[in-house]
């Protein structure tokens, strides 16, 4: 029997055909990889903690009926797309047809509508942080969604010159609907550096560098244009009593983020790889316990200074984010020193032209 997880908003879905064992066995396969809390486990109900939710899954005669829970409606739309992708290498042919009944206060999904995490923002202000940095402020209607726990957000634009574009839409499903062709948006991962709810905005940080879809976008920005965003996505801030913060410009942001959420007497180290020439380098507010390297491109290797420095201290959260050949390397070595994935945070930012 299923024990039932006490959220606000709470949706689920039967899926015919769908064999308990099958999505048991998938869904403790992720968990087991991403270090996800198994709150049950038996042989008629499954239940998993997810960043932004709980999934669980209960065994009916002729199938299995998956259920949604979470506290927010962007987040549980957030696990909704994750479950039915997930579904998808099960089940492909029945996944467009499901549909989603909502349980106590749950949202039901609005098709044809945005999706509950897509916002329309307006700039405020266009500065500059540091010399190979732009920042924009931008106001936001709702930022009720946004905290500690989720600190990126997919900047969405649409292709040069084009005047009507077509924004993502939910299907019947849950799933979203994004345009495709010559209508495909460019979604790039920003982090948000700043927020203030009371005044309604955000501010984010875009790293300057020629040829940067984002760069030309952000160059020619003026006051009073609006623009489209999808969020907060991905993982937030840290509360470990011990780090390393390791990343070149494109993670500067999402460093600084970190660093002005620690706990206090954290201590630890960043490095931060730029290049040397910059005088007027990106601003890190690092509190007492927290040590700042700055290296310097072409004369460091960012992989190679941060194993040196993780295999001295091993009890540090490791976090890591850089070009795809280095964080692969440094995946892969920390992979072979038995490291705990849930002690790291190793991800590609962005990928060389010529990988």
């Amino acid at each position: 029997m299923l024990n039932r997880p006490d959220y606000l908003l709470n949706t689920q879905t039967f899926v015919p055909g769908l064999e308990f064992a099958a999505v048991r066995d998938l869904m403790l396969g992720d968990a087991e990889r991403w270090d996800l809390p198994v709150k049950q486990d038996d042989a008629q109900a499954l239940v998993v903690q997810l960043a932004y939710g709980v999934c669980s899954f209960e065994q009916q005669p002729s199938g299995t009926l998956a259920g949604l829970h979470a506290t927010r409606p962007e987040k549980l739309h957030v696990i909704r797309e994750r479950l039915l992708a997930r579904l998808t290498e099960l089940i492909p042919e029945q996944v467009g047809g499901l549909r989603w009944s909502g349980v106590d206060q749950s949202e039901l999904v609005n098709a044809g509508g945005h999706p509950p995490n897509f916002h329309f923002a307006t700039v405020l202000d266009v500065s500059s942080p540091a010399a190979s940095f732009l920042r924009v402020r931008a106001e936001i209607g709702d930022l009720s969604g946004f905290g500690d726990d989720s600190i990126h957000f997919r900047l969405l634009l649409p292709p040069i010159g084009m005047v009507a574009p077509e924004w993502p839409v939910l299907a019947e499903n849950g799933s979203t609907c994004w345009p495709h062709g010559e209508k495909a948006l460019h979604k790039p991962v920003y982090t948000v550096q700043h927020l203030d709810r009371s005044a309604g905005y955000i501010d984010f940080d875009v790293f300057i560098h020629d040829g940067g879809r984002v760069t030309d976008w952000v160059r020619g920005l003026d006051t009073g244009a609006r623009f489209a965003l999808l969020g907060p996505i991905g993982g937030g801030v840290l509360e470990n009593q011990k780090v390393l913060l390791c990343g070149d410009e494109t993670a500067f942001p999402a460093i600084a983020r970190i660093l002005d959420n620690l706990p206090e007497n954290t201590s630890g180290q960043v490095l931060a790889l730029s290049d040397a020439a910059d005088q007027n380098p990106y601003p890190f507010a690092t509190p007492p316990g927290i040590a700042l390297r700055r290296l310097s491109r072409g004369k460091d290797e960012l992989a190679e200074v941060a194993l040196a420095e993780q295999a001295k201290q091993p009890d540090h959260f490791f976090w890591f984010a850089s070009e795809k050949a280095q964080v692969l390397r440094v995946r892969t070595e920390y992979k072979a020193r038995q490291g705990d994935p849930a002690e790291a945070y190793i991800q590609v930012y962005w990928t060389a032209r010529d990988t």
